[in-house]
């Protein structure tokens, strides 16, 4: 089970179902989903998907997923994930969704973890 990790500012959380809507938000943004891997999100219906998709992954220690929730508003600004895990190498990527920002990043390396 991955942690809860406690910032000055946010907290770093399990997605849990009922941050569909903030989700949605982020997700169906074009300036947010422009730099992305994914397609905009048209419909709550991908959010559903998503968070399916989330978990499978998780289950099968494909990836660890993040909401990032802002703690003054309780409201979920984007997400963050660990993917592609090359332990021959030591290395896994980041990925992170944050419209707050306007930035999205897909794929940072990570050496040395």
């Amino acid at each position: 089970m991955k942690p809860d990790l406690h910032g000055s500012r946010i907290i770093l959380r399990s997605i849990q179902t009922n941050d569909c809507n903030d989700l949605f938000e982020i997700y169906s943004d074009t300036q947010t989903m422009e730099f992305a891997s994914d397609p905009v999100f048209t419909s709550k219906d991908m959010i559903v998907q998503m968070l399916e998709s989330v978990v499978r992954l998780e289950k099968s220690g494909e990836s660890l997923e993040w909401a990032i929730m802002e703690k003054a508003t309780n409201k979920v600004i984007g997400t963050c994930g660990l993917h592609s895990f090359r332990t021959y190498l030591n290395r896994c990527c980041l990925s992170k969704s944050t419209p707050i920002e306007n930035t999205v990043n897909e794929f940072d390396t990570i050496p040395n973890l």
